[in-house]
């Protein structure tokens, strides 16, 4: 399958950042000569110059996140966000970024967690809620920057609205924020064949071996043993193990 690659001239830098990107956008720039000087928008001569009158930080900050993969774990988890600005992110105060958190319910209501700065662009952040396995724990982050009038976004950014700064918030979450499930752990000896917990390698269902594997955790080790013919769909493939050491 062919990849389209979106290409557009530096007026993008007018374009919110996160989408530049997010789709990987090619900016060429545009040019501006005087007498024999040719500058270069956005490389040689910044918007401010350009254009004449101050641009000012119009663009939240850029968020990037690693999410949470399941866990095992019924405790506290920490994030950690990667938050850059032009004109900066606070690193201390009621300005500090926030994570939202809810269970079992991806429209909330959420539970906000402030940010610590942990040094350079990194922020960490604790989710502290309790939790039983089958639990799914949904999660965003927002933050604001240090603009006059401060810019916010959230990430992921889809679908969320309703901004408002000190401390960052959407009174619209995303329409598909971050999550982890709460899983049963897998070591130990399994059994595949007629009759067992597990019928299939392959199957798409509760009976189905890798299925099992890619949704929950490996925190041990794990000895398939297959106990009988088995005719396979191979609708599941296995995926890279989650693991997870047990103490």
């Amino acid at each position: 399958m062919n990849k389209v690659r979106i290409v557009t001239d530096s007026s993008a830098l007018f374009i919110d950042p996160t989408i530049v990107k997010r789709y990987e956008v090619t900016v060429v720039p545009l040019r501006l000569q005087i007498g024999e000087t040719t500058y270069r928008l956005g490389f040689d001569i910044g918007a401010e110059e350009f254009v004449g009158t101050p641009a000012g930080d119009l663009f939240p900050p850029v968020i990037t996140v690693t999410p949470l993969n399941n866990t095992t774990l019924l405790g506290p988890r920490t994030l950690t966000a990667s938050i850059t600005d032009a004109s900066g992110v606070p690193t201390s105060g009621i300005g500090l970024p926030v994570l939202y958190w809810s269970i079992n319910n991806s429209a909330g209501p959420f539970t906000p967690a402030t940010g610590t700065h942990t040094g350079g662009s990194n922020y960490d952040f604790t989710i502290s809620g309790v939790v039983t396995t089958g639990d799914t724990v949904y999660y965003y982050v927002a933050a604001q920057d240090m603009a006059g009038t401060p810019n916010v976004t959230t990430e992921p950014l889809t679908g969320s609205g309703g901004y408002s700064a000190n401390p960052p918030a959407a009174s619209v979450p995303p329409s598909s924020p971050f999550s982890y499930a709460i899983v049963t752990g897998m070591s130990s000896t399994v059994y595949v064949g007629s009759g067992e917990t597990y019928t299939s390698l392959t199957g798409n269902d509760s009976q189905g071996l890798f299925k099992a594997i890619n949704d929950n955790v490996v925190t041990g080790n794990l000895t398939v043993l297959i106990t009988s013919d088995l005719t396979e769909s191979g609708d599941v493939a296995l995926n890279e193990t989650m693991e997870e050491a047990m103490y």
